[in-house]
């Protein structure tokens, strides 16, 4: 059987920030010889989640909706924004769609 690795908190650390830098969690298991699962818990425990999701709504101010638009076509992916702003990747979605209608509303109004 083979054995697992017991990560320090240095090497936990590490794993959220590889993480948070893209690379994914079969990935990581394999790199540092532990379990999908267990990387799946140290990302979760970073994130500040426990075991079941409240479902509190999180109301972002405007600006924030359009610096999460502009971080988000400077190239930075929607997981990394979600996790920036501890919100749900769908809710990123659904922020740059709104901020995309606005941006062309507001094209097509200036040009008229």
């Amino acid at each position: 059987m083979k054995s697992k690795n017991i990560l320090t908190n240095q090497q936990k650390k590490r794993v959220y920030k590889l993480y948070c830098g893209g690379r994914s969690q079969a990935s990581l298991a394999r790199r540092f010889n532990v379990s999908p699962s267990t990387i799946k818990i140290i990302i979760d425990k970073k994130r500040g989640y426990t075991l079941k999701l409240t479902g509190k709504k999180r109301n972002l101010m405007p600006d924030q909706e359009k610096k999460i638009y502009e971080l988000y076509k400077s190239g930075i992916i929607q997981k990394n924004l979600a996790i920036r702003y501890n919100i749900s990747p769908m809710t990123i979605s659904k922020i740059i769609q709104r901020q995309k209608y606005e941006e062309k509303k507001n094209e097509n109004s200036s040009v008229n």
